[in-house]
């Protein structure tokens, strides 16, 4: 089953944090795991605040960035998702990084896993709502695949 998954999610696989369960669901081979590029860089913003808060060491921060690229994901190309990111941010009120990983599901017509609860729930009361799963709900993703 392809799914996108972003960066909120990408983090638990590392670090022992709510839902950290749950995301490693997602690391079975049941799952085809993909991401935009944009997940590269907001998946070290989180290592980088994680470090400034003293929750990693410099050496473990090394190790999650280097852990990500271990990680059976396809990253695609932000290039062709820049434009309809703008406008689904626009039409949304979100971030184009949130709305970038949205129109890649959108593309690969696949849900969407996050831990970003503010993308969540403004995706609840919108024509996206289907597109997007909530990171505690992958069990249920695990029995229907």
């Amino acid at each position: 089953m392809n799914i996108v998954v972003d960066a909120s999610v990408a983090i638990k696989w590392f670090l022992a944090e709510e839902n950290t369960a749950d995301a490693e669901m997602l690391l079975g081979p049941e799952f085809e795991l993909n991401a935009p590029e944009i997940a590269i860089s907001e998946f070290g913003d989180i290592v980088l605040k994680k470090l400034r808060h003293g929750d990693v060491q410099l050496g473990e921060a090394t190790a999650l960035l280097e852990g990500l690229f271990r990680v059976r994901i396809l990253f695609h190309s932000n290039k062709p998702l820049l434009r309809p990111a703008v406008e689904r941010a626009v039409e949304l009120g979100q971030a184009v990084n949130d709305c970038t990983y949205l129109s890649l599901a959108v593309n690969l017509d696949c849900p969407l896993v996050t831990a970003n609860r503010k993308l969540f729930m403004t995706l609840q009361n919108t024509r996206f709502r289907s597109q997007i799963i909530w990171i505690e709900n992958t069990v249920a993703m695990v029995r229907l695949s």
